[in-house]
């Protein structure tokens, strides 16, 4: 029989185990007596249950005795070893409808530990409590408009330096987040001699090398002209002269 090769034991009985038919090699493994014995002796099946499981078990075998069901219980084998199975039952019906035998299947439970399971839904209720926390801390940063991270605004940074040649200086760089928008703003130092075209265009070119790079950036460029009180003038003018010479080629 199939039921000979399973390692776990394998039996049909009687709904009220008054009776077994057939018990697997793998029962006299796991209860610790043999199979003939328990074949003309079946109270022996509950007499091994730990008498702390016992009337439990008992209660829910008659219960449950002609229904599919599952229950854990301890044996105390004859050598003195105590272990744990997980027992499942399911009724087999006549052409009635009525359950003339019950098919069981034991199997040892390798981990039965009381504290166990408190213990891993504590676990379980802290990870699902971290992850609400850094959800709730993400979405504080968007609501309160929280500054860009110190390496994007590195970037910012440099893309702006990118572009000295076509201004004096830069001020009042200011960023926040939006959603997933990023909100960049500051002030660009432009030559009072250039034109408002040419002013224009600078920040324009500026700003769409920034959106390029920096993926949701929305940047605003405030232009002003340079307010230095020792203006060399137009002519020379570092930024003035760099833009002419790239106008005139």
């Amino acid at each position: 029989m199939m039921a000979d090769a399973i390692d776990d034991a394998f039996w049909l009985a009687a709904p009220d185990l008054s009776r077994f038919d057939y018990v697997s090699p793998a029962f006299a493994t796991l209860w610790g007596v043999a199979n003939a014995e328990l074949l003309q002796a079946p109270e022996v099946f509950m007499q091994t249950i730990h008498p702390d499981d016992r009337y439990r078990v008992e209660a829910e075998f008659s219960l449950h005795g002609d229904q599919t069901h599952e229950v854990e219980y301890r044996l105390l084998r004859a050598d003195g070893e105590e272990i744990w199975i997980h027992d499942r039952r399911f009724p087999i019906r006549d052409g009635g409808g009525s359950a003339g035998l019950v098919a069981g299947l034991a199997v040892i439970r390798f981990v039965k530990a009381p504290w166990l399971d408190p213990v891993l839904s504590i676990a379980v209720a802290c990870y699902i409590l971290f992850e609400a926390l850094r959800l709730v801390r993400r979405g504080l940063h968007d609501v309160l408009d929280a500054e860009l991270p110190a390496p994007l605004l590195a970037e910012i940074v440099a893309l702006i330096e990118a572009h000295k040649d076509d201004h004096i200086d830069y001020h009042h760089l200011r960023t926040r987040r939006a959603g997933s928008q990023k909100i960049i703003d500051f002030h660009l130092t432009i030559c009072k001699d250039l034109s408002v075209e040419q002013a224009h265009e600078i920040a324009d070119h500026i700003e769409k090398r920034i959106e390029e790079e920096i993926r949701g950036a929305d940047v605003t460029i405030h232009s002003e002209p340079c307010r230095e009180p020792n203006c060399p003038g137009r002519s020379r003018c570092p930024v003035a002269e760099h833009r002419t010479g790239k106008n005139g080629r």
